[in-house]
């Protein structure tokens, strides 16, 4: 229980916090807005360094694992295929590498989730350790973790906004053309673009320069080019130079595994867009359906604890749109927060729009 006082003198009004960690009961009774205004201010100033640190050890094991399919490897996933096929080496290999997916896409949005907490900081509380964490899970991630970052804020910046509707199914634009583009984002094409992107940082900077504002220079008035955003962060030369050494470790990771694993490569590629299709698809969910031009906007969804720790909370994306700094491990507290407080918290933040399948499913 946490008591809080608002205020210095004898009257003021006190508030009372009962904390249970039950993720869709959190137990917490306010009685003002400003008791919130404390809540988030104690769970911003409280990231989950440690326990951070040891998920991000368990996404490095299940990732370095890749490198036991290979002959001479460590058979991290052999035992539960040898099980499966008994003596065939070949179909071993196969059935390590099925593993190995399954449990790649099991964990995918625990691997973006950590990314995610390092984009706003809050990995570490160091920012130093932060960005080197968020920069290592971002090569086992095989794309540029100044690109995933900056795609990430951009969304917070332009949410719902037309520059930034990669969920959304126009009626104006039905059509085949229309929803194959529609279902390539939905499926993991924005995540196919930025590990191709990581590729193309090393090409004379006067060329990306043409080639972003051919491909993304025009926007609807009002609003910043994309490509114009590119330039100004990714393209000076100082954040030129960090994106090209996390493009060379992408392709020092990927060439690792290519060298080790031989024509398995090719799985592990197919494995590398199960992963990003995972999270493409659990990610587009919380906005699907949701107003436009509302850069807050964003849904939350019934889950267990067990399962929402599979996703470090982001069931709860509408709180996370509302306060982006609160680390994932009090994203229910600040929801139960808002859900109590005396009158109407945030809407956004403070009801369960489904379940969580649900609003996953109906992209489809």
């Amino acid at each position: 229980m946490l008591t809080i006082q608002s205020g210095a003198s004898p009257t003021s009004r006190k508030f009372t916090v009962n904390f249970r960690d039950n993720n869709t009961e959190a137990g917490i009774q306010v009685n003002s807005q400003t008791a919130i205004t404390d809540v988030v201010r104690t769970a911003t100033a409280r990231p989950s360094g440690v326990l951070n640190l040891a998920l991000s050890g368990w996404i490095l094991l299940l990732n370095v694992s890749l490198f036991g399919l290979s002959q001479s490897g460590l058979p991290l996933f052999w035992l539960g295929s040898a099980a499966l096929t008994g003596p065939d080496e070949g179909g071993a290999r196969f059935a390590a590498w099925a593993l190995a997916t399954l449990f790649w896409m099991l964990f995918a949005p625990m691997h973006w989730g950590l990314l995610h907490e390092g984009f706003h900081r809050q990995i570490n509380p160091n920012r130093r350790v932060n960005d080197v964490l968020g920069r290592g899970l971002a090569v086992l991630y095989a794309a540029p973790y100044s690109i995933l970052r900056f795609g990430h804020l951009f969304h917070h910046r332009h949410n719902r906004t037309e520059l930034d509707r990669s969920e959304h199914y126009a009626p104006s634009a039905r059509g085949f053309r229309a929803r194959i583009n529609y279902f390539f984002r939905l499926f993991g094409g924005l995540y196919l673009v930025e590990v191709l992107f990581g590729l193309l940082v090393f090409l004379p900077v006067g060329l990306l320069r043409r080639g972003t504002w051919r491909l993304c220079g025009s926007a609807p008035e009002g609003l910043e080019p994309l490509a114009a955003q590119i330039e100004r962060e990714l393209l000076s030369p100082a954040a030129l130079r960090t994106l090209r050494i996390e493009g060379l470790l992408q392709i020092v990771w990927l060439g690792a595994l290519w060298m080790t694993l031989g024509p398995m490569f090719f799985l592990v590629l197919v494995s590398l867009a199960a992963r990003g299709m995972v999270v493409s698809l659990l990610d587009n969910a919380f906005h699907y359906g949701g107003p436009l031009d509302d850069l807050r906007s964003a849904f939350n969804a019934r889950l267990p604890g067990w399962a929402a720790l599979l996703v470090l909370n982001s069931n709860y994306h509408g709180v996370h749109h509302h306060y982006p700094r609160v680390p994932w491990r009090h994203l229910p507290r600040v929801f139960s927060a808002q859900r109590n407080v005396e009158g109407r918290g945030k809407p956004d933040a403070s009801v369960f729009d489904g379940a969580y399948l649900h609003l996953v499913a109906r992209q489809l």
